[in-house]
């Protein structure tokens, strides 16, 4: 248990170490070449966002019989079509800063997770893009370095509504939130959320919203 706890301290240094030396002029958060580990997932909530959109629900799986360990540093990243090869995502108008926290994920286990687009992207533009991560397994027969992969969740960015579907981030502020009841003609599902605190409203008809 002692050696557990202590390999988690180290990883989270380790996260730390790789902020603190990862400032603008480096957004390589995660480097290249690092491998992908057969059992471990993650997709996004949904397969198409909006122009702007600030959020993203991801679904870590675990399907190995290791312990992992992820963190809050990740990076955003762009397929450029003209050059064939996917490149970082930077609008060069935030600070970036991770929160310093290690989040583990049992085996067999899904976890949720949610990324904030404008960290590094204050108004995302239409385009094929992906959540690009890393990950430690539970495996002290091997080294630091043999035990960490690469993770990524690909999604894209639209202007095309029709493509368009509530997240359950539009929904999260229940508190202060309330349904709307209006009339819908038949087939038809209709309903209209105001947020009471910021009076934003979200209609949503047939599980697409506007």
């Amino acid at each position: 248990m002692v050696k557990k706890v202590i390999g988690w301290i180290i990883l989270l240094i380790i996260f730390i170490t790789l902020i603190g030396c990862n400032g603008a002029r480096n957004l390589k958060m995660i480097p290249d070449g690092l491998p992908f580990l057969d059992g471990v997932t993650m997709r996004t909530e949904l397969e198409y966002y909006g122009v702007g959109t600030k959020r993203l629900l991801v679904y870590w799986e675990n399907n190995t019989q290791y312990t992992l360990m992820f963190g809050e540093a990740w990076q955003l990243e762009r397929y450029d079509e003209w050059k064939k090869e996917w490149v970082t995502v930077y609008d060069g108008k935030t600070q970036i800063l991770f929160t310093m926290i290690g989040y583990e994920l049992q085996p067999k286990q899904i976890r949720k997770h949610t990324y904030i687009v404008t960290t590094y992207d204050n108004n995302i533009k239409k385009g094929h893009y992906r959540v690009k991560t890393d990950f430690y397994k539970e495996d002290y027969s091997k080294s630091l370095d043999e035990r960490r992969y690469c993770l990524t969740a690909e999604f894209m960015i639209t202007s095309d509504k029709s493509f368009l579907k509530p997240s359950e981030l539009d929904f999260d502020d229940l508190e202060n939130s309330r349904e709307i009841d209006i009339y819908s003609p038949i087939d038809t599902s209709v309903h209209v959320y105001r947020n009471l605190k910021t009076y934003d409203t979200t209609i949503v008809i047939n599980n697409s919203f506007y």
